[in-house]
């Protein structure tokens, strides 16, 4: 599973960033985020899906949100046959 790190940046700037892994048994990513106090990204009922990204290389999602709510991120490892396995994280933005 990649490592998914959020770096929160003034003005309620995100940068989301993962690299990617040559392991052929996957696909594509899907990443999703929510925003909310408590609850997370993997329920993709509630939360809004983002984009899908290729599964090699370095990856970089940028986000801006009002400061001071909390987001969470989930990013889904899609294979050829649609199993999907989640790498989750949340962040604050700050001000």
């Amino acid at each position: 599973m990649p490592s998914l790190v959020a770096t929160p940046s003034m003005l309620g700037q995100i940068s989301l960033n993962w690299v990617g892994t040559t392991d052929s048994d996957w696909d594509h990513y899907e990443l999703y985020y929510l925003v909310d106090p408590v609850a997370d990204a993997d329920d993709t009922s509630t939360s809004t899906h983002h984009s899908n990204y290729s599964y090699q290389g370095d990856n970089v999602a940028n986000f801006a949100f009002a400061p001071g709510m909390r987001v969470s991120f989930a990013l889904y490892s899609v294979d050829a046959t649609g199993n999907k396995s989640v790498t989750k994280t949340s962040v604050i933005p700050s001000i």
